[in-house]
């Protein structure tokens, strides 16, 4: 019954990709108004682009440390990286720094192509620049607050765990 909720969209290093199913109804809708108004759909594939891009990064960074990804689900406002805990909880805290790094490698282009090509380029492509640019700085940095649920409130943990690391392999 779980995966009846679920739609699956492709993989990425053999890592599933899931839309949960009210996901896809607004995508429906959103192709829908799009046919009127083509802005909407590329704001919400932007939007959709950022949230994988956030995840991906999170499974890039667990894989690179050796820990093994179930899955992605992507949902209406958030998404999640179910992966293996590390028995390190350094490498815990660790990929939680993923998401926003992956961001950052999307964001920082896209802000610099945003403001040199503001006049020279369509619409649809200055939309897909400002949310993939200035919408994703802004959800990396709240996503960055040590509050429940958001990636701020692990991440920041790894940095002292850092230094102790490094200060006990100089003993």
């Amino acid at each position: 019954m779980e995966e009846f909720r679920y739609i699956s969209l492709f993989k990425f290093q053999k890592v599933p990709i899931y839309a949960h199913w009210s996901l896809c109804i607004i995508m429906l809708f959103v192709v829908v108004l799009s046919f009127q108004y083509s802005f909407i759909f590329v704001s919400v594939i932007s939007i959709l682009a950022i949230m994988l891009i956030h995840e991906l990064g999170h499974l890039l960074l667990a894989n690179k440390l050796g820990l093994k990804t179930y899955r992605i689900n992507l949902y209406l406002i958030h998404a999640s990286c179910e992966r293996h805990l590390s028995n390190s909880e350094y490498e815990n805290h660790l990929v939680a720094w993923g998401g926003v790094l992956a961001q950052a490698v999307v964001f920082v282009p896209s802000l610099l192509f945003f403001h040199i090509f503001i006049n020279d380029l369509p619409d649809y492509l200055l939309i897909s620049l400002f949310f993939l640019g200035h919408v994703s700085l802004l959800t990396a940095l709240f996503n960055l607050l040590p509050l429940p649920y958001f990636d701020g409130s692990s991440c920041w943990k790894a940095l002292p765990l850092f230094f102790k690391k490094k200060y006990y392999k100089k003993m």
